[in-house]
């Protein structure tokens, strides 16, 4: 079994695996994860795009394919979508999505928490200095 980060526009690289099983998790809109499985998972996320692969992301916009796991068969598939479905298993992603989005900082939200802790500093200084 091969686990992958899936880093920005990795896609195409994806289609290239032949023979083999996706198991995928999706980042949705509300904060959530869409754990599923396939064969085809290039032609899965543009269904899952368009609303039609799955009640859930249809209900809950998909903003990336954001981790994979390729696997031989079917039943492996099978199995390692259940245990990603699982409590522990939803947690190991959601940690990965929490480590994404603070190392995904933008700059201007990066520029302004340092301001903010500038001021702060600033502030305790002064305070200081008063006593």
């Amino acid at each position: 079994m091969e686990n992958r980060y899936l880093a920005n526009n990795e896609m195409n690289l994806l289609v290239s695996e032949q023979d083999k099983w996706f198991v995928y998790a999706i980042e949705c809109n509300n904060g959530s994860v869409y754990i599923g499985q396939t064969k085809k998972i290039f032609d899965r996320w543009k269904l899952h795009q368009k609303g039609k692969a799955a009640q859930w992301t249809k209900k809950h916009e998909p903003i990336r394919l954001f981790y994979y796991e390729i696997v031989d068969t079917f039943k492996e598939a099978l199995d390692r979508e259940k245990k990603l479905k699982k409590t522990s298993g939803r947690r190991y992603l959601k940690d990965l999505l929490k480590i994404d989005s603070q190392a995904g900082e933008s700059a201007e939200t990066l520029l302004e928490r340092i301001k903010q802790e500038k001021e702060k500093f600033e502030s305790n200084n002064k305070k200081r200095k008063k006593r």
